[in-house]
């Protein structure tokens, strides 16, 4: 397993992935935003990184398609955005089981904010930080469950701060909580083991 969990700062996917790798970039998660900057911000520092960028657009292309394209590359990259719309477009294309075989292959996973929520068991906690309306076909609220965590993206930013607080004194008897700062990842190699990044 190599689930690397990002807030914001991506930079560290430089000394994890070797130059010139294959990134299959989901932007799923951004497309119920009127202008997701963060998608290009994204791709255009992994271009500067000199990696080659195919993109996945799961809501787009047809099951067989994704799943073509997520075999051809080194590393699954899935943006940031709205966690439970996310989600609904996965489940919606029956992906969970491919990206769970992604990762069992011991290639990269790369989960910015909404991507590295998506990761936790559970999507409850986010419905303060993301609008679950935005997801209506959604089906339920777990999560992929690839981790044993529910990651808390932008710790400590301001604008955040108060929904955070207000997630930890709701869940942090009912859930393992894990707190990520805009400049910390965390490099999952099992589901309850990680290692702290800080730059």
């Amino acid at each position: 397993m190599n689930i690397l969990l990002l807030s914001r700062k991506i930079d560290i996917i430089k000394d994890i992935l070797p130059e010139k790798s294959k990134i299959g970039f989901i932007k799923a998660a951004g497309e119920v935003y009127e202008n997701p900057i963060w998608i290009k911000e994204d791709k255009d520092l992994l271009l500067q990184y000199g990696y080659k960028i195919i993109d996945i657009d799961i809501t787009e292309n047809s099951t067989n398609q994704s799943i073509i394209k997520i075999n051809e590359v080194d590393c699954l990259y899935i943006a940031g955005g709205n966690v439970f719309y996310l989600k609904q477009q996965i489940e919606q294309k029956n992906l969970k089981e491919v990206i769970e075989n992604f990762i069992n292959s011991n290639k990269l996973y790369v989960g910015t904010s909404a991507g590295g929520a998506l990761c936790s068991p559970t999507l409850e906690p986010y419905k303060t930080l993301d609008d679950p309306k935005k997801a209506t076909k959604l089906n339920d609220t777990t999560g992929l469950n690839l981790i044993d965590f529910v990651v808390l993206p932008h710790y400590e930013r301001e604008k955040y701060l108060s929904r955070h607080n207000d997630i930890i004194n709701k869940y942090n008897k009912k859930y393992k909580l894990l707190t990520l700062k805009d400049n910390q990842a965390l490099l999952f190699k099992e589901k309850d083991q990680y290692k702290l990044y800080e730059f």
